[in-house]
C-alpha cells in the first residue's frame, strides 16, 4: 500500500535524522533537507505555529486532483521528467524539454508537475489521506513545538500527499527513467529515495545557482546534471552530502533557445562603457512578504555604489534588466519609481524588450548583480560579470569565481575599473575563471 509505505518512509527519515549518529546516511540527509527552510516560504510564517496548524487543516480539505494539471503524456514509452511548475516563466515546459533534448538527444514521453499533485485521485485515496494525515500530525506536532521554523514543518503534510500521488503516477505510466528538476525543493531527497525503490533511473538537474545555497544535499541519484562549470568544484566540496553515482556537466536551462545566437556572437560586445544591472527584485520580495535574506538591503547598497561610480566616471550608461516578478504589470509604477529614486539624472534605462535577459547579454559590456542566476548564464556564454557579493557579510561565493566578486565598495570600484577596460579574452585570462565547454567550443571554431 503506497500510503502506508510512504508514511513509514517519512517516519524513518525523521527518526534517523533525530537519533542516528551516521550523518552521511541518505535517510539522515533526506530528513535534514525535509526540515530545512523552504525556498519559497513567506518570511512572516517562518516561525508561526498557526501556519503549521493551517497547513494540516488544508491537507484534510483537499479536493480531487486535476490529472491535466498533474501529468502530460506526449508519446507511449517510459522516459518522463518531473518539474515544479508547468508554466514557470523561467523553466517552462518547452524550455525543459529542449534542454534535455539538447544534452541527451532524448525526447521525453511525458511529464509530471508537482504543483498538480495535491489532492486525491479516488474516493479511497481521500479516505486514506484522512487516516494518515492525522497520524502524521501526531508525529510532527512535537517537532513543530520545538523547531524554530515551525511553518515549513507544516509543508510536510502536503509533501506527503504529493509524493504518494507522484509514486502512483510513476507506476501507472511504467516510468523507467525520470529527469528530476527543481531539486532545491526540500522534499526532493525523500522523493528520490522512494522513486529509487521502484527501480527507476533518476537524473537530477541542478539549477544555475551555486549548489551551496539550496542543493548541497542530493542523495539517491544515478546521475547529477550540473548547469554551471563552477558547480564541479562544489560537488567535491560537498562530497559527503552530494551522493550521485555519476556527474555530468550540462549548461543553462534555456541553452537550446539561445545557443545559436551566442554561437554567432564571435567577439565581445561592440558597445563599451555599458553596465548591465541584473536585478534580484529584493524590494518586491519584501513587499510580497517572501523570504529575502536582506536581499533588498544589499541591492540598495549596489545601486548606491553604481550612482557614485557613474557620477565620477562620465560617459557610462546603465541598463537595468528586471527580474521576472518586476515585470508584473501591477508593479510597473513601483518599479519605475524605485529605480528613479537612485538613478534619476544619470544615463540609465530599464530594458523593456520582450526577450528574457538571457537572450541579449551582448547589449551590456559588464554585468553587475548582488546575486542572480542569470549571471552564471552570462558567464557561461562568455560575457563579463562582476558580483557585488559583500563577502562573508553577504554571500560567500564559490572559490572558483571569487576573483570576479567584490567584497566592499573599494573592491567594487577597483574591479569596475579593471573589467570595463578588458576584452572578454583578457577578462577570462586574467581572472582565472574557468571557461565553459560552450565557450571553449566557440573559441575552437573561431580559430
Amino acid at each position: 500500500m503506497v500510503y502506508l509505505k510512504t508514511w513509514l518512509l517519512f517516519f524513518r527519515v525523521l527518526f534517523v535524522y533525530f537519533f542516528s549518529s551516521n550523518k552521511t546516511s541518505p535517510y539522515y540527509l533526506a530528513g535534514k533537507h525535509l526540515l530545512s527552510l523552504s525556498f519559497r516560504y513567506p518570511e512572516k510564517d517562518k516561525k508561526s505555529f498557526i501556519a503549521f496548524i493551517k497547513a494540516f487543516v488544508k491537507s484534510l480539505l483537499l479536493g480531487k486532483m486535476s490529472m491535466d494539471k498533474a501529468v502530460s503524456v506526449y508519446s507511449p514509452s517510459h522516459i518522463f521528467f518531473y518539474e515544479m511548475f508547468k508554466n514557470d516563466p523561467l523553466n517552462n515546459e518547452s524550455m525543459r524539454l529542449a534542454q534535455i533534448k539538447y544534452f541527451t538527444n532524448k525526447a521525453m514521453n511525458g511529464s509530471i508537475w508537482k504543483e498538480g499533485l495535491l489532492g486525491y485521485q479516488t474516493l479511497s485515496d481521500k479516505l486514506l489521506q484522512l487516516i494518515f494525515e492525522p497520524i502524521l500530525f501526531v508525529g510532527l506536532f512535537p517537532i513543530a513545538l520545538f523547531k524554530k521554523i515551525r511553518g515549513p514543518v507544516g509543508l510536510i503534510f502536503s509533501e506527503y500527499i504529493e509524493l504518494v500521488n507522484l509514486l502512483k503516477l510513476l507506476k501507472k505510466y511504467q516510468v523507467k527513467e525520470l529527469y528530476f528538476s527543481s531539486i532545491y525543493e526540500k522534499d526532493s531527497n525523500i522523493a528520490s529515495i522512494a522513486i529509487k525503490r521502484l527501480g527507476i533511473n533518476i537524473i537530477k538537474i541542478a539549477s544555475l545557482t551555486p549548489l551551496k545555497f539550496w542543493n548541497s544535499i542530493i542523495v539517491a541519484t544515478d546521475t547529477l546534471a550540473l548547469s554551471d562549470i563552477n558547480q564541479l568544484e562544489e560537488v567535491k566540496q560537498f562530497s559527503d552530502t552530494i551522493q550521485a553515482q555519476k556527474v555530468e556537466l550540462w549548461g543553462p536551462e534555456d541553452i537550446a533557445e539561445v545557443a545559436q545566437h551566442y554561437e554567432d556572437v564571435k567577439d565581445s560586445v561592440k558597445s563599451t562603457n555599458v553596465i548591465g544591472l541584473y536585478s534580484t527584485a529584493g524590494y518586491i520580495r519584501t513587499l510580497e512578504g517572501n523570504l529575502e535574506q536582506n536581499i533588498d538591503g544589499y541591492a540598495k547598497k549596489i545601486n548606491e555604489y553604481l550612482v557614485e561610480y557613474m557620477t565620477n566616471h562620465k560617459g557610462l550608461k546603465l541598463i537595468i534588466f528586471l527580474h521576472p516578478i518586476e515585470k508584473n504589470p501591477k508593479y510597473k509604477q513601483i518599479v519605475k519609481d524605485y529605480y528613479a529614486s537612485f538613478f534619476e539624472g544619470l544615463n540609465y534605462t530599464i530594458w523593456e524588450s520582450k526577450l528574457n535577459s538571457s537572450h541579449c547579454f551582448e547589449v551590456a559590456d559588464l554585468g553587475v548583480a548582488f546575486h542572480s542566476s542569470v549571471m552564471y548564464e552570462r558567464l557561461y556564454f562568455g560575457f563579463k560579470c562582476l558580483w557585488m557579493s559583500f563577502g562573508k557579510d553577504g554571500i560567500e561565493m564559490p572559490e572558483s569565481i571569487q576573483s570576479i566578486c567584490a567584497i566592499d565598495k573599494a573592491d567594487f570600484f577597483a574591479k569596475m575599473d579593471r573589467f570595463l577596460n578588458m576584452s572578454w579574452e583578457e577578462y577570462f585570462n586574467s581572472t582565472g575563471v574557468k571557461k565553459s565547454p560552450f565557450l571553449l567550443k566557440r573559441e575552437a571554431a573561431k580559430s
